[in-house]
């Protein structure tokens, strides 16, 4: 079988074209760490980089520090003799089965790449310890059931297996960090229990100059390069035990006393984690808000940066935002007055979803996802008002939203509130929790009622996707509910939402109405469908408005 992947890999990397005219990001790589397998033009552009961003000049020294490091954990602490090494870079970065097999001549080691010139190398530089064993693989990240069958014709995946992920070939090369999260967390659910997953990847939140530089590679090269930030690259090994001391700056990882150092910060990430064993996931997830607790904890509240949950806050009268949320609101009201309105509006339409859903649909249980604040209204009060033994999951990435969600999560004694730290990029890991306190036997109400929910995913279809997952998880009856900001509903909010995207890294994505019914596709709608908010089933107690309120509303059930 193992002889069989060979061939077919060999044959496909045969016919794919070393193209000497175009930079590449391995052979660039290799310039830069004083190899020899590279061309003009992938020095040209690393020179250009190198000059954007003098640090790029270490980043090889630090990457192979941390490879060494990483390899060396996991076979003499976490006893792993088995390596899935995708994105494989050339071989003056080092070679994991070379690491691997210094240390224990019987490990064996699957190469991953899609670059002709990597997998040139890997084959003629395929010389395994008599122990061990050494293969290849033609793919990419985007295709982890490729590379998982691939992996099964040489690895016992009965036994745990390591995937490393040490090179920006691969997930760096994935620009919507969903369907690269997606891609790891397909991967990894291929693998036993016990595995582990190993990434480093270039920072967006740590050195301007490297931001600058990535830019100019980009505008040389087709293989584009993306950088993340702490919490994107968190996403990409979500649900795994991270090992001590977590998601740090890749020097920070483990050092040892024989690594090199550095005049300043190298940007980027290293992290490596652990797939839980059988039976495990529910001691570790059983208590969702203790554990999202102390995670949260760790998150900086960022008072600088204008953020959707606090701007709200401060639209509804609150007093939990910053100066930087009233300043970007003040100027998106200079651009559309209409702004002041919609939050008692979106008040009113959640009040009349959760009254509906309880009272006329007899739903009990609700996963709020992207709450928002309390001036908002809080679904569990709501709903308990009518039914004491409603039970509430709550749902955010926001620091300060979990936060005033813990403070408040004072439920009656019949019913239950909690809460997970997650985003609804992430829906996999939302059922998760989610199955911890709801009953998954009987209908529920998902609700996503919040600009740092289906809003924050730029791309339609990903927001589609994240939609239908959670849907597909759902058994039949449930119930989703959402509102949406709206394109084609008032002329000047446009114009407002595009200034609060120039103030914000917290961006929100207007939608049209087809749009919007995409998000909610194969639901059976609720009358009177998918309207502005304020004609879903208006109450005599709504407040009125001037002006058409930007937003569209819909709930549907789910046959």
């Amino acid at each position: 079988m193992s002889d069989h992947w060979r061939e077919r890999t060999e044959r496909r990397a045969g016919a794919d074209l070393i193209d000497a005219s175009v930079p590449s990001v391995a052979r660039a790589a290799d310039y830069v760490d004083g190899g020899h397998d590279n061309f003009e033009v992938d020095r040209k552009a690393a020179r250009a980089v190198l000059a954007a961003a003098p640090i790029m000049s270490e980043f090889m020294a630090a990457l192979r520090a941390f490879h060494h490091r990483v390899v060396r954990y996991l076979v003499t602490e976490a006893g792993v003799r088995q390596f899935l090494d995708i994105g494989a870079a050339l071989p003056a970065s080092g070679l994991t089965h070379e690491i691997a097999q210094s240390i224990d001549p019987a490990c064996r080691v699957v190469y991953v790449a899609s670059d002709p010139m990597v997998l040139a190398h890997t084959r003629a530089l395929r010389n395994s310890a008599p122990g061990g064993t050494i293969d290849f693989l033609n793919a990419h990240l985007r295709d982890p059931d490729v590379i998982v069958a691939g992996a099964r014709a040489m690895l016992d995946l009965r036994q745990p297996v390591a995937v490393i992920q040490l090179s920006t070939s691969m997930l760096a090369h994935i620009a919507d960090t969903t369907v690269a999260a997606a891609a790891m967390s397909a991967l990894v659910a291929g693998l036993p229990a016990g595995s582990y997953a190993a990434i480093y990847h270039a920072a967006s939140d740590m050195d301007p100059q490297l931001r600058a530089a990535t830019r100019q590679w980009n505008q040389l090269s087709s293989q584009q390069l993306i950088l993340r930030s702490r919490d994107e690259v968190a996403s990409l090994v979500a649900g795994l035990d991270l090992v001590p001391p977590g998601l740090v700056p890749a020097c920070d990882w483990r050092p040892a006393p024989d690594d090199p150092s550095f005049d300043k910060v190298v940007p980027m990430y290293g992290v490596v984690g652990r797939k839980r064993q059988p039976g495990r996931g529910r001691e570790i997830s059983g208590d969702w808000r203790r554990n999202s607790a102390r995670r949260t904890r760790a998150d900086l509240i960022d008072s600088a940066v204008p953020n959707t949950a606090r701007a709200a806050d401060y639209l509804g009268g609150g007093r939990d935002n910053f100066e930087a949320d009233r300043k970007a609101v003040r100027a998106m009201l200079a651009v559309a007055p209409v702004v002041s309105a919609v939050v008692p509006a979106l008040r009113a339409y959640h009040h009349r979803v959760v009254r509906y859903l309880v009272a006329e649909a007899g739903v009990r249980q609700f996963l709020d996802i992207g709450p928002g604040p309390a001036t908002l209204g809080r679904t569990h009060e709501q709903a308990q008002s009518m039914d004491p033994g409603c039970r509430v999951v709550y749902v955010s990435s926001d620091p300060m939203v979990l936060t005033h969600t813990r403070a408040l999560t004072k439920s009656t004694p019949e019913g239950a509130v909690d809460y997970l730290e997650a985003h609804v990029r992430n829906p996999g890991v939302i059922m998760a929790g989610a199955r911890q306190m709801l009953d998954f036997s009987e209908p529920l109400a998902i609700l996503m009622m919040s600009s740092s929910s289906l809003a924050s995913i730029a791309d339609t279809a990903l927001a589609a996707a994240a939609a239908s997952a959670l849907i597909a998880a759902v058994p039949s009856g449930s119930y989703v509910g959402l509102y949406h900001q709206a394109n084609d509903l008032h002329p000047k909010f446009p114009a407002a939402n595009r200034r609060w995207n120039q103030l914000s890294s917290q961006q929100v994505t207007l939608r049209s109405k087809d749009e919007v019914a995409s998000l909610v596709a194969g639901l059976e709608l609720v009358a009177p469908g998918l309207v502005p908010i304020c004609d879903w089933q208006p109450a005599q107690d709504d407040p009125t408005f001037d002006e058409m309120i930007p937003v569209y509303g819909v709930l549907g059930r789910k046959p």
